[in-house]
């Protein structure tokens, strides 16, 4: 780039320069985590077009402000742009002014209905995928109408039937037309995994991510269900015609929600030796806890005793854990080895992850006649929100069977499966 009889050297791999170059007025990039989106095509781009043409007027916008605030403070401290920024100013909004009074504003969307009105030449919407389909069309896409302007967006795929998908990708693929482009990129073709340093830290990834998301986040395939976590083909896979016998010489250890309502309490029983489910059941809704208890004394008895996880936090424990509810007091006492389990983000996680890795696997066992607990995994989902990831049942499903094979499978993996150990909580292990 050319500015002045001076140049400055914007650095970009071929593809994020095709990007850049790119004359058509929708330009819709999907690219996998960390392979450029941001620094190498939305940071160049608004100081190719602020930097060769006067006047020119930009917006960069992020879902929230901390986004944009970083992009503001790059550009404004960077030393090879000194001579070219006039003003850079913080109120009432990050902006930029350059030396031939092109503008670049810095822009979030908690509160989109704000921009409504504005106008620019171009305007750049960052990490579109958490960026609501109201916001794009009615207020963001708006502002380069009157000067036939061009609107820019990096992301992610967030599923085949989302808007995303249909409206900003799809119809970039369309042959023979220019007004629209949309490319997708998987994390592994950027910049910084072409060394073997970058291929390990990629492999890495792959290695302690359920398969579904490192999909969709690294590999940025857009997936049927953006949100299933357990694909019905490894379920399927993991499923089994005989349910196996109850034998003495087995370990067997025992998950179980003890709910509240609205939610079900249920347990699974496990096999440790075979990694199979040897039993499953979702109590009934309402179903009074002394019932549920005789049942698991029950159910304890007939698998020698085994040591039961008690989720204890949100179904009994109401998610505080410096007390116990009286409730799970209640299983404790009467389950003769038993632990309690308090869920954490963190332990939650990796719980999640642990399952996620044994399904994909196929190394846990999973008899077809329990039919409830593969339905409750196949709507079992997870979402990216603030900064980290969310899991549960879909919308109107329970997910009570999922997270008792949860603690039974983190159970027995770890070894917190004899049933002669003493009593205690894992709250502060799990």
């Amino acid at each position: 780039m050319t500015i002045a009889a001076s140049t400055i050297q914007l650095h970009a791999s071929d593809a994020q320069q095709e990007i850049i170059r790119c004359t058509a007025r929708r330009i819709h990039l999907f690219a996998g985590r960390r392979w450029g989106k941001t620094v190498g095509v939305a940071r160049n781009r608004l100081l190719d077009r602020c930097l060769s043409n006067p006047g020119h007027r930009y917006i960069f916008a992020a879902p929230s402000y901390s986004q944009a605030v970083v992009e503001f403070d790059s550009i404004r401290t960077h030393p090879a742009l000194a001579d070219y920024i006039m003003e850079a100013r913080s109120q009432p909004v990050p902006s930029i002014r350059f030396f031939n009074n092109s503008t670049a504003a810095f822009r979030s969307l908690d509160r989109a209905h704000l921009l409504r009105g504005l106008g620019a030449h171009e305007i750049w919407i960052d990490e579109i995928q958490d960026v609501n389909k109201d916001d794009y069309f009615s207020v963001l896409a708006p502002i380069v109408a009157a000067s036939r302007g061009t609107i820019g967006t990096g992301g992610q795929f967030r599923g085949m039937e989302d808007w995303r998908y249909k409206s900003l990708y799809v119809p970039g693929q369309v042959k023979g037309q220019t007004k629209i482009r949309s490319w997708r990129f998987p994390t592994e073709s950027g910049i910084r995994f072409q060394g073997e340093e970058g291929r390990q830290e990629l492999a890495l990834y792959e290695a302690t991510m359920p398969k579904v998301e490192f999909d969709q986040e690294f590999r940025c395939i857009p997936t049927a269900n953006k949100n299933a976590l357990f694909t019905e083909e490894d379920i399927q896979a993991c499923a089994c015609d005989d349910a196996g016998r109850v034998d003495g010489r087995v370990t067997y250890v025992i998950g179980l929600d003890i709910g509240r309502k609205p939610d079900p309490g249920a347990y699974v029983v496990l096999d440790c030796d075979n990694k199979r489910i040897q039993e499953s059941k979702a109590f009934p809704i309402g179903q009074r806890h002394e019932v549920s208890l005789r049942e698991m004394i029950r159910v304890q008895t007939k698998f020698g005793g085994a040591t039961v996880l008690i989720d204890s936090t949100g179904g009994g424990g109401g998610g505080k854990t410096s007390t116990y509810d009286q409730f799970a007091r209640m299983y404790r006492d009467g389950l003769k080895d038993s632990r309690e389990v308090f869920w954490t983000h963190a332990n939650k996680s990796r719980m999640v992850q642990g399952l996620c890795l044994a399904i994909e696997k196929h190394q846990v066992l999973i008899p077809k006649i329990n039919q409830e607990l593969i339905e409750q995994l196949s709507s079992y989902e997870f979402e990216y929100v603030g900064g980290s990831w969310k899991y549960g049942a879909k919308k109107g499903y329970h997910d009570d069977l999922v997270a008792a094979l949860m603690m039974a499978w983190e159970a027995c993996t770890r070894g917190w499966n004899l049933s002669n150990e003493p009593s205690a909580s894992l709250g502060a292990v799990l």
